[in-house]
C-alpha cells in the first residue's frame, strides 16, 4: 500500500483509544479517486472514529494519515471533502432557513464566511438542488419537508462545496425505503460522475449493490474488493463469529434489497 497521485486517503498504522479503551489499532487503509467504499461494523466498532480521523476531526494515538496526500486537518484537504453526518435531521424544526439558505451554508469554505454569494454561487446552490431533484422545493422552509427530502437538501448542502470526496455517515437512518432507493440512486450516479464516496451503513445489501470495495472495521479494518459482488465470508469478518448473514427481501425490490446480520 502506497500513496500515489490517484490516492484520495492513506493510512497506515493508526491506533485510537478513547481513554484505555482502544478503538481502533494498527489500521490501514487504502482509497482511490473513483471508488464508492462501504464502511461497515456492529456499534461501537470505531466505524465514526474511523471517519472522524479521516477528515481531521479527531487525531490518533499513532500512525500516518493523509487525505489528498496531505495531513487531513489543513485547510486544502478539508475544502475537498463533503461531509453528510448522522442524523442530520436532528435540528430544531422551528429552523427558520429556507432550503436555498440551507444549501448554500456549503458553499463558506469556498467562498468565504464574510463574502456575499455571487452568480457562480446562486448557480452551484440551484444545480446542487437539481442534481438531488429538491429544486422545486428550494424556497421551502427546511423544517417543511419530510424526512427523506431533509436528507437531500444536506447532501445538496455537501455538494455545493464541489468536493472530490463525499462521506456518509449512515445517511438514511429514520428515512423511509423508497426515499433510501433515490437516495442511493443520487449517490450511484455522483460516483459515476467521478465523486468518490464513503458510505457508513447498516445495510447490507445497499451495500452489496452499491460499493466497489468493502471495509470491514472491529477495531482493526479489513478491505475487500467487491466490485464483482460480495461474499458473505467478506461480510462476516466485521462481526463475531457467533453472527451469521440473514437473506431477506421485501416485496417490489430486486433480488435481496435488505441482507441483516444476526
Amino acid at each position: 500500500m502506497g500513496m500515489d497521485k490517484d490516492t484520495v486517503i492513506w493510512i497506515k498504522g493508526v491506533t485510537f483509544s478513547y481513554g484505555a479503551h482502544i478503538v481502533l489499532e494498527n489500521v490501514g487503509l487504502e482509497v482511490k479517486r473513483g471508488d464508492f467504499l462501504g464502511v461497515i461494523g456492529p456499534n461501537g466498532s470505531g466505524k465514526t472514529t474511523l471517519i472522524r480521523i479521516i477528515i481531521g476531526l479527531l487525531k490518533p494515538d499513532s500512525g500516518l494519515v493523509r487525505l489528498f496526500g496531505a495531513p487531513p486537518a489543513s485547510a486544502d484537504a478539508r475544502a475537498r471533502v463533503g461531509f453528510v453526518p448522522q442524523k442530520v435531521t436532528n435540528f430544531d424544526q422551528n429552523f427558520p432557513a429556507s432550503v436555498s439558505e440551507v444549501v448554500a451554508m456549503g458553499r463558506i469554505p469556498r467562498a468565504g464566511i464574510m463574502k456575499q454569494l455571487g452568480a457562480k454561487d446562486r448557480e452551484l446552490i440551484e444545480k446542487a438542488l437539481d442534481e438531488v431533484g429538491m429544486l422545486e422545493h428550494r424556497d421551502k422552509r427546511i423544517s417543511e419537508l419530510s424526512g427523506g427530502q431533509q436528507q437531500r437538501v444536506f447532501m445538496a448542502r455537501a455538494l455545493v462545496a464541489e468536493p472530490e470526496l463525499l462521506i456518509l455517515d449512515e445517511p438514511t437512518v429514520g428515512v423511509d425505503r423508497y426515499a433510501q432507493k433515490r437516495f442511493y440512486a443520487i449517490l450511484k450516479r455522483l460516483n459515476s460522475a467521478g465523486i468518490t464516496i464513503i458510505l457508513i451503513s447498516h445495510d447490507i445489501g445497499v451495500v452489496s449493490a452499491h460499493v466497489n470495495k468493502l471495509a470491514c472495521v472491529n477495531r482493526s479494518v479489513v478491505l475487500h474488493d467487491v466490485s464483482k459482488g460480495v461474499n458473505p465470508a467478506d461480510l462476516i469478518c466485521a462481526y463475531a463469529d457467533r453472527m451469521k448473514i440473514v437473506r431477506h427481501g421485501h416485496a417490489g425490490c430486486p433480488g435481496h434489497c435488505q441482507d441483516g446480520v444476526e
